[in-house]
């Protein structure tokens, strides 16, 4: 036999004993429901935010009636979860502003019955994208999908397949074909205001995405062949048209092997007043303000970079200092274009110093493959060694300083965050703990002596 719901009474003396305060109606409502298991879930979910901040217990107190008639008590928890991370970090106001999102958290909720959401995904993903060619790359999330060429945006759920595995394969394909504009060169052009000489910029610009994901589509067939299945598959059950469908009168000249961005480029003008292809699958968007802005900054600072690395090469090479190089010793390094068939075009560069090739670290190797990777070669002004001693390449330059862990944003350099328990909420504090590993300088070589002399008595209890 089950007991009888909570009265009016009883939810206030309940609530009182833990001195919790709840608007009138929040209690009504809780004492109209005939449940009383669920009368009592939902007073453990206010009991839960009031441990963390009484204000934070009355704001959810008010939105509980919407909430219940939204979405199932798990739900309620994991989204009552989300306000107290946001509470740590951003106090009360960030906290209700997570509780206002109830809506778009009721209908997110009811996607994932199917679909998939990114921070679900994004540590595989993550080690997908690492098992790629080219420069690191981070995962972000934005309405649109896209890349600035550091950075690949991804939807922050995918909900277009009743299969979860379905969304979660699309996760991939969208990641490749956004990887594949930095590693197959999309981006690799002198000016990307070429599209502004068109009298419609926008239309340019789609025309060029379009004969862009061609290109890149056939890249993707040769290189992971696997993943060009799966975007094939996933078009015809989304039901649009594969990129590889797409009839196009000089599709060949897109689709040959060392095909790079500027034959989509001399085909712009060809294709420009036709219509735009439409319900192409996997096209995402293209960003090119974005993409040069991260693309200009990265490329001074590792012309930058690379000039102080090959000035510390040789001076390691001829025990000078950079600042004592003449002109022409600054000047002794070339490069040697060597077959690779791992590399888009089928060719990479190897450094050479005197015309003898020079065995480099693995950072500065990195460099250089993120360079070519930019512009397709090692430019000539790229080669002359940085003059000034003050440009001594260190790859530890750039390390912050950790000797004073109350100096600085400390949580954000030099940390690694982890989470907290945190006794009375009876759960954890998200990125709460800043945890540091410092160098140890060795002590007194009697320190050990000392101690256990200076504690014998204590030792022996041990």
């Amino acid at each position: 036999m089950s007991l009888p719901p909570f009265t009016v009474t009883e939810i206030e003396e309940r609530l009182d004993d833990k001195f919790i305060e709840l608007h009138a109606d929040s209690i009504a409502y809780i004492a109209s429901l005939n449940d009383i298991q669920v009368q009592d879930a939902l007073l453990e979910l206010v009991e839960k935010a009031a441990r963390t901040n009484s204000g934070l217990a009355y704001q959810l107190g008010h939105r509980l009636r919407r909430a219940y008639e939204l979405m199932e008590i798990e739900t309620i928890d994991l989204w009552l979860d989300q306000a107290i991370d946001l509470f740590d970090s951003k106090g009360l106001y960030g906290a209700v502003s997570k509780l206002d999102e109830l809506e778009n958290i009721a209908q997110y909720a009811k996607e994932k019955i199917t679909g998939i959401a990114f921070d679900d995904v994004s540590g595989v993903l993550e080690h997908f994208v690492t098992g790629l060619n080219g420069r690191r790359l981070e995962l972000d999330t934005a309405g649109e999908w896209h890349t600035d060429t550091e950075t690949l945006f991804m939807p922050s759920m995918l909900n277009q397949f009743s299969d979860k595995q379905d969304n979660f394969s699309l996760y991939k394909c969208i990641l490749v074909h956004l990887w594949a504009q930095t590693w197959f060169g999309t981006w690799r052009m002198e000016s990307l205001d070429l599209f502004q000489n068109f009298d419609n910029p926008q239309k340019a610009l789609d025309w060029f995405h379009a004969l862009e994901s061609v290109r890149l589509d056939a890249c993707i067939q040769r290189e992971l062949p696997g993943i060009h299945r799966e975007s094939e598959r996933l078009s015809l059950l989304a039901g649009q048209i594969p990129v590889s469908q797409l009839e196009l009168q000089h599709k060949h000249h897109l689709t040959q092997k060392h095909a790079s961005v500027d034959r989509s480029i001399e085909l712009l003008e060809d294709y420009y007043r036709l219509d735009i292809p439409q319900g192409l699958y996997l096209m995402g968007c293209l960003k090119p303000e974005r993409v040069e802005r991260v693309r200009n900054i990265r490329m001074l600072k590792e012309k930058d970079t690379f000039r102080k690395a090959i000035a510390h090469l040789l001076e390691e090479k001829t025990g000078k200092k950079a600042s004592e190089f003449t002109e022409e010793e600054k000047r002794v390094f070339d490069v040697e274009q060597l077959v690779d068939p791992d590399m888009p075009e089928g060719f990479t560069y190897q450094l050479r110093l005197d015309g003898e090739p020079m065995p480099i670290p693995d950072d500065i190797q990195s460099l250089m493959d993120s360079i070519i990777q930019d512009i397709g070669l090692i430019p000539e002004e790229y080669l002359v060694a940085a003059g000034d001693g003050g440009y001594k390449y260190d790859k530890n330059e750039e390390k912050p300083d950790t000797s004073n862990v109350w100096e600085g944003t400390y949580h954000e350099e030099g940390a690694s965050l982890h989470k907290e328990w945190d006794y009375r909420r009876q759960r954890y504090k998200k990125n709460w703990c800043a945890v540091r590993e410092l160098d140890v300088i060795p002590g007194k070589s009697r320190f050990v002596d000392e101690t256990v002399k200076k504690y014998s008595g204590l030792v022996k209890s041990l």
